[in-house]
């Protein structure tokens, strides 16, 4: 099982609590049990939720912007309850400046950097079609971007817009001017890691305007997965690994309720066909014709027996009907129109009848 945390979320004290923010933001927290980031961030924030104060320590690249706008709204919702203050330490840059605006208050360290650029998406082999609505999309990702940006900087929004355009690096005085941070103060810069791979993430690795200090770390660095055993991940996050636990329990048991259901409706289904084919054997047939529409109605278009019925009598009323006009043509020309019929009524009626007989006949049908 891998573990892929970029963060981690503990009480310091009664009343304070701390996140840390380090690394790439990635979609994926532990993608065995399709849990997101944000998910489990948010779950996770349940640990503090008695605190008064919580400091974020922020030292990221950035990374999944959808997963990042999740984890903003929360962190915004939060901070109408307690105080937050995020500090800057190593980096904030691309998505991750968002987590950094986030809070009440907003503390850069010296030498260290926020960043903010365009979005970024990858794609593989794409028609214009699919092109067109990449760059739609990206920007309306830009738009809402400057959008939050605008909330807290003092810049204007076209400026934003142009800083953007020209993936710009602040110092930490610079981010003060422009109303990104509230306050400067000294921090060791941390070591920073960073790799950064997905969809419309905000990218910093293959950025053209890095600072040489952030390239040379970064071309050290490489951002590998941790592997966990599932004694040492129950050891570490016992209460999310119950919790799962949990979940896919019941995820076993509704699926094994929705098996059976299916089996029951499966085996039900398959005794009324077989009822339905042993019906249509039982029909006696004296043509081809007739064991045509019985073996159309078995494979090709299934139809109730009791439709097959009704067919082959018309099929044999017709055929009755051609051979009593035969007939009856017959003994026109042998002159035999006086003889007087054994059922009474009028000649229409008589043929009529006829047609039944014999069509009831060759159904072995009584009349």
């Amino acid at each position: 099982m891998s573990k892929n945390l970029f963060f981690s979320i503990k009480n310091l004290s009664d009343d304070e609590g701390e996140i840390r923010i380090s690394g790439e933001i990635t979609r994926w927290a532990w993608e065995e049990f399709g849990q997101t980031s944000s998910l489990i961030f948010i779950k996770q924030l349940e640990k503090i939720k008695n605190a008064r104060k919580v400091s974020i320590k922020i030292n990221s690249p950035g990374g999944d912007i959808s997963e990042t706008l999740a984890i903003y709204h929360e962190l915004k919702r939060l901070s109408q309850t307690k105080e937050i203050t995020a500090y800057i330490d190593g980096m904030a840059c691309s998505a991750a400046t968002l987590i950094a605006i986030a809070a009440k208050k907003t503390v850069m360290g010296k030498g260290c950097y926020f960043m903010i650029h365009n979005p970024m998406i990858y794609m593989g082999y794409s028609n214009t079609g699919e092109m067109q609505e990449a760059i739609e999309h990206l920007n309306k990702t830009k738009e809402n971007m400057i959008d939050l940006y605008e909330e807290k900087s003092s810049l204007s929004r076209e400026d934003i817009a142009k800083k953007m355009d020209e993936e710009t690096y602040f110092t930490a005085q610079e981010a003060l001017e422009a109303g990104f941070i509230d306050e400067i103060a000294s921090y060791d810069t941390n070591t920073v890691t960073s790799n950064i791979v997905n969809v419309c993430s905000m990218n910093l690795k293959n950025s053209k305007k890095i600072p040489k200090e952030l390239s040379e770390i970064l071309n050290k660095k490489e951002n590998k997965e941790e592997k966990m055993t599932l004694t040492e991940l129950r050891a570490q996050y016992p209460e999310l690994l119950n919790q799962f636990e949990g979940e896919i329990l019941n995820s076993v048991t509704s699926t094994d309720t929705v098996k059976n259901t299916i089996n029951k409706a499966v085996q039900a289904a398959i005794t009324e066909e077989r009822k339905r084919i042993q019906s249509l054997d039982g029909i006696k047939t004296y043509s081809q014709a007739a064991k045509d529409i019985i073996n159309k109605a078995k494979f090709e278009e299934p139809r109730d027996y009791k439709d097959i019925i009704v067919d082959l009598y018309n099929m044999n009323s017709e055929q009755a009907g051609k051979e009593i006009e035969m007939i009856e043509g017959e003994k026109t020309a042998a002159g035999f129109n006086n003889i007087s019929s054994a059922i009474e009524g009028s000649a229409k009626e008589q043929m009529i009848s006829n047609i039944v007989e014999v069509a009831l006949k060759e159904l072995k049908i009584n009349k």
